[in-house]
């Protein structure tokens, strides 16, 4: 018997993420001391990723060739969101996946990111974020994550 499965086209982007997250990096041009660390550094695994239905959670750049998806670690509470960037570069010799998560944010929002791109300095992209306010117990607005790629320079950076 055959059996026919049909996913999602929002899903296969979480499949790309996941085969990525279990599979070999690429080496990126990432400052340890950064925000952004290789996947394989910060426990991100495939039960993390927090993807709704018709694409929720997962942002595509670069042609496809870039693939964002927003992460749910759980723990610690107040520092559990996070995201999980995968890329193909044109420096990977064999098409090895550049994989990079920021993690440890109170709440990063995905669905609402802006982005922009120039030749030159390549992709902006503006993630709003929330931060915890310890003393109220509450999440408050915080500054956002800003995430820089140039994939011609296999270069990657995130800022607060």
């Amino acid at each position: 018997t055959a059996w026919k499965v049909r996913i999602h086209p929002a899903a296969t982007g979480a499949l790309a993420i996941g085969a990525a997250m279990a599979g070999t990096s690429a080496t990126a041009q990432v400052n340890p001391d950064e925000i952004l660390k290789p996947c394989a550094e910060t426990n991100v695994d495939l039960r993390d990723l927090a993807i709704g239905s018709e694409g929720a959670g997962i942002k595509s750049y670069y042609n496809g060739s870039v693939l964002m998806v927003q992460i749910d670690q759980v723990e610690p509470a107040a520092a559990s969101s996070g995201i999980v960037i995968l890329a193909y570069t044109p420096a990977s010799e064999w098409g090895e996946r550049t994989c990079l998560a920021a993690t440890n944010f109170n709440f990063l929002d995905l669905d609402k990111a802006k982005s922009s791109y120039d030749p030159d300095t390549g992709l902006k992209v503006t993630i709003p974020a929330m931060d915890s306010d310890p003393e109220q117990g509450i999440s408050v607005s915080g500054k956002p994550l800003l995430i820089s790629i140039n994939l011609s320079k296999n270069k990657f950076d995130a800022t607060r």
